[in-house]
């Protein structure tokens, strides 16, 4: 149960990384165009 949570836990920071590496992604074209 225990790595379960861990994994879980693991998972939501790297989707919160997904989140920043889009904007960032986004930011940065649209100051290129």
């Amino acid at each position: 149960m225990a790595a379960t949570r861990f994994e879980i836990d693991k998972f939501d920071e790297w989707e919160e990384l997904d989140e920043k590496a889009l904007s960032s992604i986004q930011l940065y074209l649209t100051n290129t165009i």
